[in-house]
């Protein structure tokens, strides 16, 4: 894909993309992502770990291209931070493979700091998979923006005081909701995705669907409380698309007369990067359209939050700063960290 974009002179911009791959500019010059790269992320993750004073851990990983680029990218940091990888555990999709975590990770009982990179479809196996351990602390577990998910994660009472390093939460936004409250699949023709959506979200079924495996039909009280749950990572696409779009209209408003696109516009892909990196938008819901997006790599800019689990939430943990960048050179998370804000 990208060097179709190169070929065309197409921006690319990512909502969820965290391949640190994505973040060489001489291979993908025209891409900008929402998301923190994962070189950032094993970095906070590592530093975690030296902070408690741990200095062997464990990984567990899935097969591909996220979860084996995350593990080579801790092998290589690990030494830097004084921390030695005693085991890596690759996990496959399948559930002999899932259930035969724990008797591994055994193997090495002194390496009680697992770092997890799980795909998200076999993040609630896995889940259930720990939630095995035979004492509550047995290990300690700390995931990445797979362990972002609170309506399994909160399920399993030996999760419990695992850690989590996920992005910057941006909030729902209200309107997306409404528009989705306003889909009614009994008035109108709706996609077919967009139908198991709705159902999956409300545990109910329609008559002409396919797919009746959900206990109840739906039905319009039902649909009032629709959506229930959304993905956290639904307004970074929204945000993703809207940079995209305000600075493309920013760029061509510069570089156009017209106010329509150009030739400048469609030659110079270089300079509407620089419009795109530039754009700011309202982040946290107060109106104000300040909040930077991405850094000037392309890099989203948002930060991390490090959370703990708790039984019915997540805790937001102290640190000595929370914004990603500053962790990263070195101002880092307090001794303190399983002890909530």
């Amino acid at each position: 894909m990208h060097l179709l974009c190169i070929s065309f002179n197409l921006l690319q911009v990512s909502c969820c993309a965290t391949s640190d791959l994505l973040s060489d500019r001489l291979n993908y010059p025209y891409f900008l992502g929402l998301a923190t790269p994962l070189n950032y992320t094993t970095r906070v993750m590592l530093q975690i770990v030296s902070k408690l004073g741990s200095q062997d851990i464990q990984v567990v990983f899935t097969e591909g291209k996220y979860g084996e680029s995350a593990v080579k990218l801790v092998l290589n940091l690990a030494q830097s931070f004084n921390v030695c990888v005693s085991h890596t555990v690759r996990v496959y999709d399948h559930d002999n493979s899932i259930n035969s975590i724990l008797t591994n990770l055994r193997k090495y009982p002194n390496a009680r700091h697992v770092l997890v990179f799980i795909a998200s479809p076999l993040m609630p196996t896995v889940a259930r998979a720990f939630n095995n351990m035979k004492a509550p602390h047995e290990f300690l577990f700390i995931g990445d923006n797979c362990f972002n998910h609170k309506d399994y994660m909160l399920k399993y009472p030996n999760l419990r005081g695992s850690l989590v390093v996920a992005e910057h939460p941006i909030p729902q936004s209200d309107e997306y909701k409404a528009f989705l409250r306003n889909q009614d699949p009994t008035c109108e023709e709706l996609p077919g995705s967009l139908v198991y959506f709705m159902q999956e979200n409300l545990n109910c079924y329609y008559e002409f669907s396919f797919r009746k495996e959900f206990p109840v039909k739906c039905n319009r009280e039902l649909l009032k409380k629709f959506p229930e749950h959304l993905e956290p990572w639904t307004p970074y696409l929204i945000k993703s698309t809207t940079a995209l779009v305000k600075g493309a209209y920013q760029a061509i408003k510069s570089m156009c007369p017209q106010d329509t696109v150009c030739q400048e516009y469609r030659n110079s892909p270089e300079r509407v990067v620089e419009f795109l990196k530039n754009v700011t938008l309202d982040i946290n819901g107060d109106d104000r359209d300040i909040d930077q997006l991405f850094d000037s790599n392309g890099n989203g800019a948002l930060g991390l939050k490090i959370y703990r689990i708790e039984e019915h939430d997540f805790v937001e943990v102290r640190t000595d700063c929370l914004n990603f960048h500053m962790i990263y050179i070195g101002c880092g998370v307090d001794r303190s960290v399983i002890t909530p804000l």
